[in-house]
């Protein structure tokens, strides 16, 4: 019984019949349906396209030594790597660099922490 007063309720606060509140949740429902196939369609598009795109990096060979990080003593003689550096480097490669800078000097702090705190 509580259930219908509630359902009664929600009708007569509406002002809407019974027949057009259900054609009203009905058609709301379906809106809601779909929005969401959209945006499924959407996320498989975009994982499609993800996917081939780091196919086609996976396959993309870069050339050329690495530059290192140079002590201070050593930064008297420096080797000219600027032929042998690729010039253009891909987005996705700029990220992977800075992602393992970040790591690195986030094992740097680690490591500071734990000397102070021993």
């Amino acid at each position: 019984m509580p259930e219908q007063r509630k359902r009664r309720r929600s009708r007569s606060a509406s002002k809407l019949p019974a027949h057009e509140l259900d054609e009203a949740q009905r058609l709301e429902a379906e809106r809601i349906a779909f929005i969401a196939k959209q945006a499924e369609e959407r996320a498989a598009e975009r994982r499609a396209k993800d996917s081939k795109t780091s196919f086609l990096q996976s396959k993309h060979v870069t050339t050329g030594e690495r530059k290192l990080p140079m002590k201070i003593e050593e930064a008297s003689v420096v080797p000219d790597t600027s032929n042998s550096m690729p010039k253009f480097r891909s987005k996705a490669q700029r990220e992977k660099d800075a992602l393992a800078r970040l790591e690195k000097k986030q094992q740097e702090v680690k490591h500071l922490i734990f000397s102070i705190i021993s």
